[in-house]
């Protein structure tokens, strides 16, 4: 995940890349999740499946983000930083990892508890192990689903307000390390 480039340790590509595709990929589900319930009934179904498909694809590659960053070191932030910033961004990249499971996993628990088993992308039911169909429990997790869209939109603004300060107020190579 680490590589060295000029003394200044950075991302890997994979890394970068991965960042990005799921960013993009949280964007689209948080934009398309707003506006579901708006959408025409004659592609509902569709719209649906595709979120839900989506959904499962991103638990998977936040499953591989976590074992690539355990597994491989992450670079450090600048020393230059002040304690409660450092705490601050740590506490940002945290959090974000947290709600990007418990988003797909919370909708995933939806979806099965209301009966509604996701079919990724058509052709393969997927089940929430374990879980039976279950009307208290479905509607707890779309209430905890709507809740944590509104968690991510302001982690992900918090994460990009400080992307933007180390750009352009410290002027340092914190939001570099992670472009492609």
């Amino acid at each position: 995940m680490v590589v060295q480039n000029k003394d200044v340790l950075a991302y890997s590509q994979g890394f970068k890349y991965l960042h990005w595709l799921v960013a993009l990929l949280v964007f689209g589900m948080l934009f398309v999740g707003f506006l579901l319930g708006y959408i025409p009934s004659a592609i509902k179904p569709t719209a649906y499946m595709l979120h839900k498909s989506v959904g499962l694809t991103l638990l998977c590659l936040m499953i591989l983000r976590l074992i690539w960053t355990v597994l491989l070191k992450k670079p450090e932030l600048p020393e230059s930083m002040p304690r409660w910033e450092y705490f601050l961004a740590r506490f940002v990249q945290h959090s974000l990892y947290f709600f990007l499971f418990a988003m797909p996993l919370s909708g995933w628990l939806m979806a099965t508890a209301s009966n509604k088993i996701p079919v990724y992308f058509g052709w393969l039911r997927v089940p929430f192990p374990g879980i039976l169909p279950d009307k208290a429990l479905a509607h707890w997790m779309s209430e905890a689903h709507y809740f944590i869209a509104y968690i991510l939109l302001g982690l992900i603004a918090l994460h990009t307000v400080g992307a933007l300060k180390h750009r352009f107020i410290d002027k340092d190579d914190v939001l570099n390390s992670m472009m492609p």
